[in-house]
């Protein structure tokens, strides 16, 4: 892993202030992203306009 997609590194408390489209570049940059996302939408912590 590149240290910049390591930057771009989502936590499960930063989901709740994302946007959808800022949610879509940090899954290109890391697949974990997609899974901490994923952990996040399951504990109803994403906003309605991201569900």
């Amino acid at each position: 892993m590149t240290e910049a997609a390591s930057e771009r590194r989502v936590l499960l408390a930063d989901v709740p202030h994302l946007t959808a489209e800022e949610l879509v570049r940090c899954f290109d940059d890391d697949f974990r992203n997609l899974v901490t996302v994923s952990i996040a939408d399951a504990t109803r912590r994403l906003t309605r306009p991201v569900r």
